[in-house]
């Protein structure tokens, strides 16, 4: 929450900033301003996109993560259970003579 609010207070300062700059400067400086801020908010705009796919395909590696070390769990529980069935097959014929 105080990230946010951090986050806020400094767009807003950012705001004001920039709008003092287009107040101090000639039509045409504040013409490639508010173009060169439009093609930011274009790039901005792009990155967060971007980063929310990053978000949403870090979620499934680590779902993927989190099934890989079931089946690794689940693979080493077979093993195991193969090994006792193969070694009571052979003491079971030593057992019954």
């Amino acid at each position: 929450m105080q990230s946010t609010s951090i986050a806020l207070r400094h767009a807003s300062d950012l705001t004001a900033s920039i709008k003092l700059i287009l107040t101090t400067c000639s039509s045409s400086e504040a013409e490639k301003i508010v173009a060169m801020l439009s093609e930011l908010a274009k790039v901005i705009a792009q990155e967060k996109q971007l980063l929310e796919e990053f978000y949403d395909l870090f979620q499934t590696i680590g779902v993927f993560e989190v099934q890989e070390r079931s089946v690794k769990c689940n693979l080493v529980q077979l093993e195991g259970w193969q090994q006792k069935y193969q070694l009571q097959q052979f003491l079971l014929p030593e057992i019954t003579s």
